[in-house]
């Protein structure tokens, strides 16, 4: 970050410091949860990240008022660290359960480790790739001034939200089943669950898509609109947030689309991808920056993530075959149509009845956005039935079976 200085560029530095052992508890809480899920057990990976953000949101609390009142952005520091310490806790119990031990052992002459790590160098540069992309916008971000960085970090938390409660349960689901079907030779069966997956990823984000774009402003305001972050702070968040949801979709599908690579064992491909994608982001940056702002740098990351999944897809396709893009797309258009049907009955449900019920209080706040949300939500069910969509029932049987297709 070559824009910051003097206090701002001390105390980033101090909580770089005292994060940095974040690395190792997070890998080990990985670790858990690959095991785990490895043996289809996916309920206590899924609800550990949430012990980690409960934790993390007592500690700032208890701390906060008593032992760093002075400087309360230290008692958020040391709630992640001890939020992240339970999330690898909370799984060793299972993890026991299930007859493992984490022991010192290193047997380099295993044939399975060697192809651990022959699969696991090519993840490690996709996923750092992934990571160069976000230092990327955040050095550009840092010449924008008050409030740039700021804005892109909590805008792209909630994207996030969604991304991790449907994308990725989604894709954690989807590897090992079509890694089974992988080692069966079961070539149909993965694509099968392939298609039914961004079936899924369809009625998840981009419904979500439309919500972010109608509702931000609101959502921004009720979640953060409080001391320092003010009206200012709450219009740039809310210009970054409607571009990166643009992306929604694509960051979703991308975790599908590498998912079936990785059920295949080419681990090299979305690497390569990766690389591609630091330089259009580059590009995309020092185009958009100076006409957008943050916004810019938002939209920078969604054109990219655009062009990556439609690169993996098309990989996927010369590779294997027909993938039922035609359904995807089919599903994905009356998914579409009725998630702007859902956004124009919340601009209006919003603006009827923040008329007559009063928003100057949080409650306020809250009970509109709910009510209008309640009126979205039964309008984007109707719009679905009357396009002729089935795909309610693949959300319903995931749901209750935990598994897809």
């Amino acid at each position: 970050a070559p824009g910051f200085h003097g206090g701002q560029k001390e105390l980033t530095v101090r909580l770089t410091r005292i994060l940095f052992p974040f690395i190792a508890f997070i890998s080990f809480a990985a670790l858990a949860m690959g095991v785990l899920n490895s043996m289809k057990k996916f309920f206590l990976p899924a609800v550990a990240p949430a012990a980690f953000n409960i934790i993390e949101i007592t500690v700032l609390v208890a701390l906060a008022f008593t032992v760093f009142r002075h400087k309360p952005i230290m008692a958020l520091a040391a709630g992640v660290m001890v939020g992240v310490a339970f999330q690898f806790i909370v799984q060793l119990p299972q993890v026991f359960g299930s007859g493992l031990r984490y022991l010192p052992v290193m047997n380099r002459r295993s044939p399975d480790l060697k192809r651990v790590f022959y699969l696991f160098i090519p993840v490690v540069l996709s996923m750092g790739l992934r990571e160069v992309n976000l230092f990327i916008d955040t050095v550009f971000a840092s010449f924008l001034g008050r409030g740039a960085v700021s804005s892109l970090y909590y805008s792209n938390r909630l994207v996030q939200l969604p991304l991790a409660i449907f994308a990725v349960s989604i894709s954690t689901v989807a590897l090992p089943l079509m890694s089974g079907y992988a080692a069966d030779n079961d070539l149909k069966s993965i694509k099968g669950t392939f298609s039914s997956a961004m079936k899924l990823i369809n009625i998840t984000s981009i419904p979500a898509t439309i919500f972010l774009m109608v509702f931000g402003r609101q959502i921004i305001d009720i979640l953060f609109k409080r001391g320092a972050f003010d009206a200012y702070a709450s219009a740039l968040t809310y210009k970054a947030l409607v571009f990166y949801a643009l992306g929604l979709w694509s960051f979703s599908a991308y975790k599908i689309a590498v998912s079936f690579f990785y059920a295949l064992k080419d681990t090299k491909t979305p690497v390569i991808v990766s690389g591609y994608s630091v330089i259009f982001n580059i590009l995309f940056n020092a185009m958009l920056i100076a006409p957008l702002g943050n916004a810019g740098l938002a939209l920078a990351t969604s054109v990219t993530s655009i062009m990556n999944f439609l690169l993996l897809f098309l990989l996927l396709r010369k590779r294997v075959g027909t993938l039922e893009g035609k359904d995807i797309f089919s599903s994905a258009a009356k998914i579409l149509v009725s998630s702007v049907a859902m956004g124009i009955t919340g601009v209006l449900s919003y603006g009827f009845i923040a008329a007559r019920v009063p928003t100057v209080t949080l409650v306020g706040k809250i009970g509109v956005l709910s009510a209008s949300f309640a009126a979205c939500a039964a309008v984007f069910v109707l719009a679905l039935l009357l396009t002729g969509s089935r795909d309610i029932r693949l959300v319903l049987a995931f749901l209750k079976r935990k598994t897809i297709g």
